[in-house]
């Protein structure tokens, strides 16, 4: 869900409390390089090495030697966050940081650096991640990571947790909805809206309309899903209308109702 902060400053995402501030700049899942500085002794990145302590492995300590000379490298960035990602999150966070820092649009560290704070548990330090990267990086992929955190985090808090979840798709879709690759999303927010329970036939009535609007969003947008999506639109609406023909009794259908049907 959404909640004023300072004007555009801040969005809220979800019960949870992901503070989220807004950035309208460039974004890129690339490491783009913005300028060339070099980095002695006393300058961020000089000083961020510092406080990492000795390189573990050779690949590393060229890649910094690389990094010290320009700090915009990709190529030893890349080797910096591969040597992350093949270590556990106490040791790689720093790297992930440092890389982070240097090029903040770069949607795929963001990603391999949330989960591996998700795949140990660390909650808080997730949905800090999260709110540093989300409006920053509108890249499917690391967003589909931050739903799976979402739905995670509520899957055993019943209604209240199914609302918030709702609230987080609703969210996540308002700002890739019309990304090309989306269509994945779409799939996975009509899915969740199908598997909501249904007692009483207003309940039922409810999930019904819930999921028809969902369907016909998802099939305007521009997306490489929406030949799958429109099947599926079509098998959804015929078994509605085979619900209610069965519900109804035949000499209550006119011709008309019936082509409505």
């Amino acid at each position: 869900m959404a909640a004023k902060g300072r004007g555009e400053d801040a969005v809220l995402a979800s019960s949870d409390k992901i503070s989220i501030p807004v950035n309208r700049a460039v974004l890129t899942d690339s490491l783009a390089t913005p300028r060339h500085e070099a980095a002695g002794p006393l300058s961020p990145i000089g000083r961020l090495f510092s406080q990492l302590g000795p390189p573990v492995t050779e690949k590393e300590r060229r890649a910094r030697e690389r990094i010290a000379a320009d700090r915009y490298d990709v190529e030893a960035w890349t080797i910096i966050g591969n040597e992350a990602q093949l270590r556990p999150i106490s040791e790689a966070a720093a790297l992930y940081e440092g890389l982070l820092s240097t090029f903040p649009t770069a949607a795929r560290y963001w990603k391999a650096y949330v989960e591996s704070q998700m795949i140990a548990n660390n909650d808080d330090a997730t949905k800090q991640i999260f709110s540093r990267c989300l409006l920053n990086c509108l890249h499917v992929d690391l967003w589909r990571c931050y739903i799976r955190f979402i739905r995670k985090v509520n899957e055993n808090r019943g209604v209240e947790g199914r609302d918030e979840t709702k609230k987080a798709f609703d969210f996540m879709l308002g700002h890739i909805g019309m990304d090309v690759a989306s269509g994945p999303v779409w799939l996975e927010y009509i899915s969740f809206l199908k598997s909501a329970p249904a007692v009483t036939p207003q309940e039922e009535s409810q999930r019904m309309t819930a999921v028809r609007k969902a369907f016909q969003k998802a099939i305007l947008a521009p997306i490489h899903s929406v030949e799958q999506l429109w099947k599926e639109y079509e098998s959804f609406e015929n078994s509605v209308s085979r619900t209610l023909v069965g519900c109804l009794p035949l000499d209550s259908l006119t011709i008309s109702d019936t082509y409505q049907l």
